[in-house]
């Protein structure tokens, strides 16, 4: 039996912890429906960077301001940053500072 590639082989952002923003790159393999969203401590959805067909097996990077969907700043704290494929799911954490 052949091994499965993963689609995802690169998720990571920098600077971790950040002030203004935060600069998040992944590389896919394979085209497909790419969800980036962002949630707060307790689970709650509070922006969605992405959500959408990408075509290209290529590094795509995306910044996030701090800012959620109605473009106002969000307090200083813990956020996950959750990047969804149809094959795979990965989820950063970092800390936004103000």
């Amino acid at each position: 039996m052949a091994a499965m590639t993963k689609p995802l082989r690169k998720f990571n952002l920098s600077p971790n912890p950040f002030q203004n923003q935060t600069k998040i790159a992944w590389t896919i393999d394979q085209p497909g429906l790419v969800r980036l969203n962002i949630y707060d401590r307790s689970g709650r959805l509070v922006r969605t960077l992405i959500d959408k067909l990408l075509m290209k097996p290529e590094t795509y990077t995306m910044n996030w301001d701090g800012k959620d969907n109605d473009n106002q700043a969000l307090v200083p704290g813990v956020y996950f940053i959750r990047l969804e494929t149809a094959q795979e799911t990965r989820t950063l954490k970092t800390i936004h500072l103000r």
